[in-house]
């Protein structure tokens, strides 16, 4: 069964906008990320923490028919904090795993012990600028995306309301094809020139 042009369209955004809806999420938590920097870099503290684990992620994807897949890793950290003892998860990821027992210096927010990240070296800043840049390409290609298919689906309104519905079908009687060309008819099936 052929699905209708305007039901494939309809459903194409539909696709768009669900597309759209996870790139615009994506940013946003980019830039929640990026705001929660900028707050410890004014008012956080900075001391040494030492990892004690990584928190792994798994991302697949398709592309080209082939399933991809991969880790990225966020670093598990402990340190001494104004009231004892504080474990947190490091913001930024990294597509490699962070060595357990190394220190890295990091910044924390006093009144949110579990607010950190890490000053210099892997896994370093608010992991949020990758989100922001990646909403922003994939907003303008959904944009490009949605033009472009409205510009097709334009131009096959234009072509269904071009055709001329009420002209009878070729081999029938009294349709001309070559109407006030080179004097040729239709007679029957057979094409006749004068």
């Amino acid at each position: 069964m052929e699905m209708p042009t305007g039901a494939f369209f309809a459903f194409f955004f539909i696709i768009l906008l669900l597309i759209g809806g996870a790139v615009v999420w994506g940013a946003i938590q980019g830039a929640q990320k990026v705001a929660r920097s900028q707050e410890l870099r004014t008012v956080g503290r900075e001391t040494t923490g030492t990892v004690v684990d990584n928190q792994m992620e798994s991302h697949s994807h398709h592309h080209n028919g082939h399933h991809h897949s991969r880790l990225t890793f966020r670093p598990v950290i402990r340190y001494h904090g104004p009231n004892g003892e504080v474990t947190a998860i490091g913001p930024a990821d990294s597509s490699r795993s962070f060595v357990v027992g190394t220190t890295v210096p990091i910044r924390y927010h006093p009144d949110k012990p579990d607010q950190i990240e890490i000053v210099s070296g892997q896994g370093r800043g608010s992991g949020g600028v990758g989100g922001i840049v990646a909403g922003v390409v994939g907003v303008i290609v959904l944009v490009l995306m949605a033009t472009f298919a409205c510009s097709v689906k334009q131009g096959f309104d234009d072509f269904g309301n071009g055709v001329d519905h009420s002209t009878p079908g070729f081999g029938d009687s009294g349709f001309d094809p070559f109407r006030g060309g080179d004097g040729c008819t239709v007679d029957g099936n057979r094409v006749v020139c004068e």
